[in-house]
């Protein structure tokens, strides 16, 4: 599993390692993902750790390789590094940009081909993706980070129909806004009165658990928000300008509220 160290990554290790699932867990150098590997061996699961910066394309198959020296054939592929910069257009830079397509879209692209053909040797395997609510409705101030999460939707979407007859299942879960942990925790306190953050965001153990749920049923998508994400896409599809009308509207309400808290000298840049 990538982005092991973060919020969200803790918690999907932690609701695996309950299932009795074998981990290897990665993230970027320096992260202490050791810290991690003693509350999970309690369930009695092998746990071990390979660190890797997947913003170098060279990392993915060298991430995939490493991980069966440490457990053997690969059953299981949990796609979670992500990050998000959070600014508006005039912000933006091609750093900036390609950061985030790099990271969310080319390599859970690379670590995916790295680790198919194992999986479609041995007629099984299952490719889980975190994505976000980010990839069903385009929202203001995450330019990158939409087209990004919408584009690995897509490639999950056109690979399960490559890939199923082989015994390889493709699973995508949509969170959306997430409260205590993971990258959105910071902002949702900004942007949420507290007396509406239950009713209005999901926890980081709920994204968990939808991850078990999807490797257990072979779901194809998953989501875990508390507000309506999948009608809002539909209507998206069916007519847009009507969902950016909301958005506008929305931006309008949040917009100034991030420009107080961020500032956006440096657009705020936050990892999984």
């Amino acid at each position: 599993m990538t982005g092991a160290k973060g919020g969200l990554g803790g918690a999907i290790a932690l609701a695996l390692a309950q299932q009795g699932v074998d981990l290897v867990l990665s993230d970027r150098p320096g992260q202490g993902l050791s810290a991690l590997v003693p509350p999970l061996q309690q369930f009695g699961v092998t746990v071990a750790t390979v660190e890797a910066d997947l913003t170098d394309r060279s990392a993915s198959p060298n991430l995939i390789s490493a991980a069966e020296e440490e457990l053997g054939p690969l059953d299981i592929l949990i796609n979670n590094a992500g990050m998000e910069v959070i600014s508006p257009w005039n912000k933006r830079t091609p750093e900036n940009i390609g950061a985030e397509i790099e990271l969310n879209l080319i390599a859970p692209m690379l670590l995916t081909q790295a680790a198919l053909p194992g999986m479609v040797s041995r007629g099984r395997g299952h490719i889980l993706t975190i994505s976000s609510i980010g990839g069903m409705l385009a929202l203001p101030y995450l330019l990158g980070y939409a087209a990004s999460k919408h584009g690995i939707a897509a490639y999950n979407r056109a690979l399960a129909g490559e890939v199923r007859e082989h015994g390889v299942r493709v699973t995508t879960v949509f969170p959306g806004l997430v409260r205590d942990a993971g990258m959105g925790a910071r902002y949702t306190d900004w942007l949420v009165p507290p007396r509406y953050r239950k009713l209005t965001t999901k926890t980081p153990q709920q994204v968990g658990a939808a991850v078990v749920k999807g490797l257990r049923t072979g779901q194809s998508e998953l989501v875990v928000s508390a507000t309506p994400a999948r009608p809002l896409a539909v209507l998206t599809a069916i007519r847009p300008e009507i969902t950016i009308g909301i958005f506008e509207g929305v931006r309008r309400q949040w917009g100034p509220i991030l420009d107080a808290n961020l500032g956006y000298d440096d657009a705020l840049s936050e990892a999984r």
